[in-house]
């Protein structure tokens, strides 16, 4: 395996400082475990800056795609939920018009 060079190193850190900034340590050492356990393709024993880099952005790709997916599902969570509590229009006339006439259950369930 040809080893990379300190200056190597450096630049490929200084890269991944600027471009990826944003990714927390455990984000980096996710990636680096994938990385390593060939999940973006068949590394070939020499250092590559390219090859890591393309590797990063793709992991940055899944990394939105599990974020959408985690929104979608708490987002459809929070929908349930609210049908679950939700009343018809023709409920809601019914609630008030108790209401108005002093029924302390309408009143309590239409106070927010």
């Amino acid at each position: 395996m040809q080893s990379a060079s300190i200056a190597q190193c450096q630049e490929l850190s200084a890269t991944l400082l600027v471009e990826h900034h944003d990714l927390k340590a455990s984000e980096l050492l996710l990636f680096l475990h994938r990385f390593k356990a060939g999940a973006y393709g068949k590394f070939y024993n020499v250092f590559d800056p390219l090859v890591i880099t393309d590797a990063i952005r793709t992991f940055r790709r899944e990394r939105a795609e599990a974020h959408e997916q985690n929104q979608r599902a708490e987002q459809a969570r929070e929908f349930e939920q609210a049908k679950q509590h939700s009343v018809t229009y023709q409920q809601y006339l019914q609630l008030k018009e108790r209401a108005e006439q002093g029924d302390a259950e309408a009143i309590k369930q239409l106070t927010p």
